[in-house]
């Protein structure tokens, strides 16, 4: 049914069959489908319109355009409010939620979203995702949970709510959880297992950037979370945990003019922002200054930061080719948008200013709507991955509101100000053959 104007007619309808699409063919995808064409809609456009469609009966009144940030704002089958990850492909993930609720949702109903998240809180883990058909939700994740704290912290919940499974968390990881994560008793920094940071890409079998360990952004979380435990009032015991902490993470990560990636591994990746980024940070300001400095002469890139600097064993500066090819190059080098987000906020923490660099993804976000999941590590740097991916626009959201501005400089963009997402034309069917964020 055709409302506000325009008509459709069974012109054209029937099937077009073994249609190819290039893009899915240099993929190394299935690239051929048959497609079944419904009709044509004939609209006589004097200006630029807005088409929308529905597979239920139209909403009453005109159609609402949506944000940016609202577009990722779905329902499970269940009913729970959650952030899907990236269109076309993704579903909603834990560590991909946690990390973009901040920048794309507010108040009670971010509040909502955590706690649908914790409902399923298994061994002190919250889910790293649910399965598209009611599976059992997989657990595999060491940072998901952790992001939960900042998540509250950064939004200024209220956070009684969240006091009963924080410290059901903290308790489960002093025992030891799922995939092998735990507390090292010897110095009170986590253990990860193989393939449970958000750096976990395999081929063959074969882990691309193993990290299982000591993980440094893992220990900042852990040290955060903590941290916001003593301050949330849930008992003195949690400051001293934190202290012990921090010590143990300044001895084991700094190599004098930065953080290591690894215990046992001094490789230049971002990973090390959050130590300075997120709200507690275990480091001196001299130690987080280098950390920034650090990162941005090896990683920073106008489209955000590199997963490894370039001239690093194993660095690979495009993301393209087969599947095995893109999941080898994905954090070997590949720039990743939403982590300008981190980059921002530990330069203002360290610097006490922040840094212009936010423009060109801003005036990306301004033009098509949305920002994709990632983009070549070496120039020009061309975008890849989803098209649209959560996590991309909430970092560069959020990063935007702390940009102090003369009232004369053009608006950042804003939850508000960003008003129509332009989503893909054609949605890819087929999806990687593992997830990475």
């Amino acid at each position: 049914r055709v409302t506000h104007g325009g008509q459709f007619t069974a012109e054209g309808a029937g099937w077009y069959w073994n249609n190819e699409y290039d893009v899915e063919r240099q993929r190394g995808l299935d690239f051929k489908e048959d497609l079944w064409c419904l009709g044509t809609l004939v609209l006589e456009l004097a200006r630029a319109a807005e088409i929308a469609f529905s597979v239920g009966e139209p909403a009453a009144g005109e159609p609402v355009a949506v944000s940016p940030a609202e577009v990722f704002q779905v329902k499970r089958a269940d009913g729970q409010p959650t952030i899907i990850a990236g269109y076309p492909w993704f579903t909603d993930w834990g560590r991909d939620t946690m990390i973009s609720l901040p920048g794309l949702m507010q108040g009670e109903a971010a509040r909502s979203v955590i706690a649908a998240f914790v409902k399923h809180l298994d061994q002190g883990l919250i889910p790293n995702r649910f399965p598209d058909r009611g599976e059992r939700p997989e657990y595999n994740t060491a940072d998901a949970t952790l992001w939960a704290f900042e998540a509250v912290a950064r939004l200024g919940l209220e956070p009684s709510f969240f006091f009963e499974a924080a410290r059901e968390i903290v308790a489960w990881h002093e025992r030891g959880t799922h995939f092998g994560i735990h507390v090292d008793p010897t110095d009170g920094l986590v253990v990860n297992g193989p393939q449970t940071t958000w750096m976990d890409a395999v081929v063959d079998g074969r882990a691309i950037t193993p990290r299982a360990g000591k993980a440094v952004e893992i220990n900042a979380l852990w040290f955060n979370a903590l941290k916001l435990m003593e301050q949330w009032g849930l008992g003195d015991g949690y400051g001293a945990k934190a202290e012990r902490v921090r010590r143990s993470f300044v001895r084991t990560f700094w190599s004098g003019s930065a953080l290591k990636d690894l215990a046992d591994d001094g490789a230049c990746r971002p990973n090390q922002l959050f130590a300075v980024s997120l709200t507690h940070s275990p480091l001196a300001a001299p130690q987080q200054q280098a950390v920034v400095r650090a990162c941005e002469a090896k990683l920073l890139t106008p489209f955000g930061l590199r997963t490894l600097a370039p001239g690093e064993r194993g660095y690979v500066g495009r993301y393209g080719g087969s599947p095995l090819e893109r999941d080898g190059a994905y954090h070997q080098g590949t720039v990743w948008p939403w982590l300008i987000g981190p980059y921002v906020k530990a330069h203002r923490r360290a610097f006490g200013s922040v840094p212009d660099v936010l423009r060109p993804l801003r005036e990306l976000l301004e033009q098509n709507g949305t920002l994709p999941e990632v983009f070549d590590g070496d120039a020009p740097h061309r975008p890849g991955g989803t098209p649209a991916q959560a996590w991309s626009v909430a970092e560069v959201l959020s990063a935007s509101q702390l940009t102090r501005r003369p009232r004369s400089a053009r608006p950042s963009p804003s939850l508000h100000s960003l008003k129509r997402c332009r989503l893909p034309t054609r949605a890819s069917r087929a999806r990687p053959a593992h997830r990475s964020p």
